[in-house]
């Protein structure tokens, strides 16, 4: 796949496009991206992804505590994985915010990008306070010859979206989001130095900063997570919250015990992936009671891996 930083270095002719933030490139994000490269086919035409750097809810709302299903890293490689021939970057400002849909059709679309066909998500709507549906959409691109594609729902009834996504995870339900997404939620972390507590009652545990700020992690308590380090694929429990046993930290925070692991990971990036979730977090009234609840979770997170069919990275 290739990538323009922005839409002046796009050389290529006409092409059949689709236009999004795809947070999260979930499985109505795949499904119009199928039909898109299907309808480039026929036609013999590069296939083409129109996507923002930023994401328009935190264009409109800078203060407010969204937060991103994927980084723009993320969101590049897995759109890489897609078999789409091009992606092209823009920064969402003001002069897009400001934009009716038929100006961009015109003037983006058409006159820089020199489309001639547009794909369109079942929901999907884009210009100036969203007026631009697929029945607008469909008739105002007519008079430039362009045809506009409207791709029905993966999941009938389901109303599959970014929004749905962030609602699971937020619920703790990071099985329902493997399922819209069509793969594990994880995030990248870097391990950081911690209180060793863990170590001391004989689990010890990486304490992990995510490396992306503005990523959304799921409702705190313990999972049963897949650990990638160094190419290698390891299992653990990771716990997300504020710790209240040992101390009641301000913010909560990641950290995973990984099973048969005893190597020195300070400073390593590693990737955690959500595959179940264990339990609410609580305080316990002593470490002990605590470090019996940890061999616990370790039971039921090994007897889980048991019945799970794991998907591919």
């Amino acid at each position: 796949m290739r990538i323009y930083e922005n839409i002046e270095s796009v050389d290529f002719g006409s092409c059949v496009i689709t236009i999004g933030a795809f947070d999260g490139l979930h499985q109505g994000h795949l499904s119009v991206l199928q039909h898109l490269k299907k309808v480039a086919d026929t036609k013999g035409l590069p296939s083409a992804i129109l996507t923002f750097t930023n994401h328009p809810q935190l264009f409109f709302n800078p203060d407010s505590d969204f937060r991103l299903l994927t980084s723009l890293d993320e969101k590049t490689n897995l759109l890489s994985k897609t078999g789409v021939d091009a992606l092209v970057l823009m920064n969402f400002d003001q002069t897009i915010a400001s934009m009716n849909y038929r100006h961009f059709i015109e003037h983006v679309l058409c006159k820089k990008l020199n489309v001639s066909h547009i794909v369109m998500g079942y929901d999907h709507r884009f210009g100036k306070n969203g007026e631009g549906n697929y029945p607008m959409v469909k008739a105002y691109a007519a008079q430039f010859a362009v045809e506009v594609d409207l791709v029905p729902e993966v999941f009938p009834g389901e109303h599959l979206s970014s929004s749905q996504i962030r609602k699971a995870l937020a619920s703790g339900d990071v099985k329902h989001a493997q399922k819209l997404l069509g793969y594990y939620y994880g995030f990248d972390a870097t391990v950081i130095e911690g209180r060793q507590l863990g170590r001391n009652m004989g689990f010890p545990t990486a304490n992990l900063k995510p490396n992306f700020p503005e990523k959304l992690l799921p409702k705190t308590g313990v999972y049963l997570t897949r650990v990638h380090v160094d190419e290698k694929i390891y299992f653990g429990l990771l716990n997300y919250g504020y710790k209240p046993t040992i101390g009641d930290d301000l913010m909560p925070l990641p950290e995973v015990y990984i099973f048969d692991f005893n190597q020195n990971l300070y400073g390593k990036t590693i990737r955690i992936e959500f595959l179940e979730r264990i339990r609410d977090e609580k305080k316990f009234s002593s470490i002990d009671q605590l470090k019996q609840q940890i061999i616990l979770d370790k039971i039921t997170a090994e007897h889980l891996l048991l019945s799970i069919e794991l998907q591919d990275s």
